[in-house]
């Protein structure tokens, strides 16, 4: 009577072993044809990490000649250094396909022996001299022992002609799309955009306030350009970074001007100013630090276009840690001064935010409009908020004594409130007559030059420079990775600035940092002990349910046997 049982059970063992196989093999045929083919891949990640961009398809698409590329890769890289090894080489194989064969790339190992040993020397020394190749220096434990090498070499250069461009070292996989793309439009452009950075009234600028500039602004040229004088006609975008000075008449009307040529400007000035006037230090005592107004002479111009930049303080109970001062040191605390701005209060619609996922802006006023854009009476002009603060913000005016060892209470307003605003459209001059101190209805040569409404041009107007300024940025970022974010958005507000909205995507392509935002509620608590009992808890109930399931199927199956 046992048999027919015996036999159904090897019929089903047997079923069930050819169908895992069946299946083993079938996913097996299709991820071998899919690697045949790149456009069977799918990329489930929310910045499409794994696939090469629009941005830089189009970009080798378009390349005016062909381009060579070498990767130096070492041989016997050890973890993890050797996967980001294969990951050159499977992206440099999506360039050269998306590129229609403008693009061909070798890998080269440059701790391989040559000849003899002088000849090996000479062709090190080649690739560190003409490709700019550094070697890179690991750690690795070997055997219970950490040992240190530098003779691993990880970097890309590119051959152009006679112009070669490189990563020298690739310490990482995170935006390397990014940094290869923009390399080769630099290698392959004409003539780059050019940023002029005004430097009259202490402005900040890369040799002082913004030194981290170079080192992260890849696809642009810069220069400092003195505002007493006409902007020249090669600056592509004006950017206006923390002035602490009076703007004088003539300087603003070369502002006004640059405008109103249809070329960009991006003015980040701060409403109050946070510092120890002269004439207060006290040594051997804690300085005192005074909240004030920033008379930068600028609010007749900006009223001209319809913005205010009030002087006020904002702060957020939503914030994110800081460098504080306290008795003489910095320390890094969080404070309302330091505001968080999520993706969520950013304007969905921009470019400068787009692909955005929060920034932290220091010492913020806020940006309001006014007159008749205000009103929406200028035609032809639109206005976007580029990111706000909490509806539990508030803001501080007046003359305020900083102590950032007190609390401080809500009072005032309360926000949200509107951090800066990006203006596109047909501006018409702040100065119809003519130069300053032309009278009216007198027609000058100086007038006559003067251009009365812009064809149509981009403004940003932003409460803050603290978001950019090294001071606030050294002591913390490399504590509080997030901070790299406000030089994406440096990066991406000169983007939607000349236009060139291209790389915005790129460029927050597996950069851009995404903290945890810690609820302001106190309910933190409560989810961290949700995560760490509730859901083992849950497992366990879970657990004991199905055991009671299958003790009461036994007992009805014995009952029914009887």
């Amino acid at each position: 009577m046992a048999a027919p049982k015996t036999i159904h059970k090897g019929r089903t063992a047997a079923n069930s072993l050819i169908t895992a196989i069946a299946v083993a093999g079938a996913i097996v045929g299709v991820n071998i044809i899919a690697s045949r083919f790149s456009t069977l891949r799918w990329d489930l990640t929310q910045d499409k990490i794994y696939r090469l961009s629009p941005a830089s398809r189009d970009t080798v698409k378009n390349l005016p000649d062909r381009v060579t590329v070498k990767a130096f890769i070492s041989n016997g890289l050890p973890p993890p250094i050797n996967a980001y090894g294969q990951y050159i080489r499977d992206l440099l194989d999506e360039y050269a396909a998306a590129s229609g064969g403008k693009i061909t790339w070798e890998a080269i190992d440059p701790t391989a022996p040559g000849k003899d040993a002088e000849d090996t020397r000479n062709k090190r020394e080649e690739y560190k001299s003409k490709y700019k190749i550094k070697p890179i220096t690991l750690e690795v434990f070997k055997e219970n022992k950490l040992e240190i090498g530098g003779d691993n070499f990880l970097g890309i250069a590119f051959v152009y002609g006679e112009k070669i461009e490189s990563i020298p070292q690739i310490a990482s996989t995170e935006g390397l799309e990014y940094r290869i793309t923009s390399l080769l439009k630099k290698l392959t452009e004409v003539k780059r955009k050019k940023i002029g950075f005004a430097s009259t009234e202490a402005e900040m600028t890369p040799s002082q306030g913004l030194q981290w500039f170079p080192q992260v602004v890849q696809d642009y040229d810069e220069t400092q350009v003195p505002l007493d004088k006409p902007i020249p006609d090669d600056i592509d975008v004006l950017f206006v970074v923390g002035p602490k000075q009076p703007f004088t008449d003539q300087a603003k009307y070369h502002i006004d001007q640059f405008l109103m040529k249809g070329k960009p400007v991006a003015m980040f000035v701060d409403g109050m100013i946070i510092d120890t006037p002269r004439g207060m230090q006290m040594p051997g005592m804690e300085q005192p630090r005074i909240g004030r107004s920033n008379d930068t002479n600028l609010v007749d111009l900006l009223d001209k276009y319809g913005l205010k930049v009030r002087e006020d303080l904002i702060l957020d109970p939503q914030n994110a840690p800081g460098a504080v001062p306290v008795e003489g040191q910095l320390y890094l605390a969080n404070y309302p001064t330091f505001i968080r701005v999520d993706e969520g209060a950013f304007s969905q619609k921009l470019g400068i935010t787009s692909h955005l996922n929060g920034i932290i802006v220091p010492f913020a006023s806020s940006v309001e409009l006014t007159g008749d854009l205000k009103d929406n009476k200028m035609a032809g002009v639109t206005t976007t908020p580029i990111a706000s603060s909490s509806p539990d913000s508030w803001r501080q005016s007046g003359f305020f004594v900083f102590n950032p060892q007190v609390k401080l209470e809500k009072s005032g307003d309360k926000g949200p409130f509107t951090l800066g605003y990006a203006v596109e459209g047909k501006l018409k001059s702040a100065y119809p007559a003519g130069p300053p101190g032309t009278p009216a209805g007198q027609s000058t040569p100086e007038s006559e030059k003067s251009v009365k409404e812009s064809p149509g041009t981009r403004l940003v107007v932003f409460g803050s420079s603290g978001l950019f300024q090294g001071e606030n940025l050294q002591p913390v970022i490399q504590h509080v990775p997030a901070y790299l974010n406000n030089l994406l958005f440096f990066n991406q507000t000169a983007d939607w600035l000349v236009k060139d909205d291209s790389l915005i995507a790129l460029r927050a392509k597996g950069m851009g940092q995404r903290p945890l935002n810690v609820p302001v509620d106190g309910s933190a608590p409560m989810w961290r002990w949700l995560c760490e009992l509730g859901l083992p808890l849950l497992v366990i109930l879970l657990g004991v349910a199905l055991w009671l399931v299958r003790s009461a199927r036994r007992r009805s199956i014995s009952l029914q046997s009887l």
